[in-house]
This record gives C-alpha cells, sequence and structure tokens, in this order.
C-alpha cells in the first residue's frame, strides 16, 4: 500500500521510500533491489533549469511495457567494474527527450565527460546527471573544474554509499 501511496506522488517517491539500491524501471512502480553497490566517487550536476516530466515522457513515445523491458537484470555480485559494464550496456530512454527540452542537460553530460568521468547519466526524467570516477581525485577536480566554467549550476561530489557491515 505505501509502495501505491509513493507512486501517486511521482515515479521517483516509491524508491525513495525504500531507501535501498535498486533499478527502477515504467514511471517508478518496477523497483528491483541490487543490493549493496560499491562506494565509489560520484559528481551529481543539477544545471538549474527545468524539465517537466510530463512533457518528458510524452515525447519519449514509447509505451510502459517498452521501457519495463529494457532493464537486464543486475549480477548479484556487484564491483566498480561489474557496475560500470552494467550501467553501460544499459539506457536512460528519458535521456534525448530531456535534453530536447533543456539542452542544458547535454552541457552537463558533456562537461562530465570531457572532466574524466567513467560515466555520466541523466537521473531520472532530469534536469540532475550523475557521473562517476575513477578516483576521489579525479572527483574533485572534475567538481573543481566545472565549478569554475558553470558558477550558476549546482555541483555537489559524493560517494555511493559504502554497504553498512553492521547491519
Amino acid at each position: 500500500v505505501l509502495h501505491e501511496i509513493a507512486l501517486s506522488l511521482g515515479s521517483d517517491a516509491p524508491v525513495c521510500v525504500r531507501s535501498a539500491p535498486a533499478i527502477m524501471t515504467g514511471r517508478g512502480e518496477g523497483l528491483h533491489e541490487t543490493g549493496a553497490l560499491p562506494a565509489m566517487p560520484m559528481l551529481l550536476v543539477n544545471p538549474g533549469v527545468a524539465v517537466s516530466t510530463g512533457e518528458v515522457f510524452r515525447r519519449l513515445g514509447r509505451t510502459e511495457a517498452d521501457t519495463l523491458a529494457a532493464a537486464p537484470p543486475l549480477p548479484s555480485a556487484i564491483t566498480e567494474a561489474v557496475l560500470l559494464d552494467y550501467l553501460k550496456a544499459t539506457r536512460n530512454d528519458m535521456e534525448a527527450p530531456a535534453r530536447a527540452i533543456a539542452p542544458a542537460v547535454g552541457n552537463v553530460l558533456d562537461g562530465m565527460r570531457a572532466q574524466g568521468a567513467l560515466l555520466a547519466r541523466m537521473c531520472g526524467s532530469g534536469a540532475t546527471c550523475y557521473a562517476l570516477f575513477e578516483s576521489d581525485a579525479a572527483l574533485q577536480a572534475a567538481a573543481q573544474a566545472l565549478s569554475s566554467s558553470h558558477p550558476d549550476w549546482w555541483i555537489a561530489p559524493t560517494r555511493i554509499a559504502a554497504p553498512d557491515i553492521a547491519a
């Protein structure tokens, strides 16, 4: 019941209520927990533009069944290399329509890739994007370079949360 209530609030709400790593499919109704992810340096960037989720879905031109079928299962033993390979073999179908609505999304992704990101993707329907980096030093250098060239962007260096061994 809580999942249905969360979904009625927005596509991202169910995964937030669960508060565990998961692959989302469809418009948020398909949640597949992944288990612990490796702690990796990650950069979050938002260019400060609005992207209408409804408009992204209208421009997507795919059915929910198409989107649900697009995500392969993630292997159970998830190392940094496994996670990167998995993410490189998948896609965010909403990126193209979001980039058409807000070209700044493409500028963010291009900027993160130019700073040496191992992988850069848009989160959900945008406009926030994330990038994974090889090291904390590479992450900090990318964050500094992007902050210098785009002081109006929200930029947050962080890490994928390490698993809680005590739990």
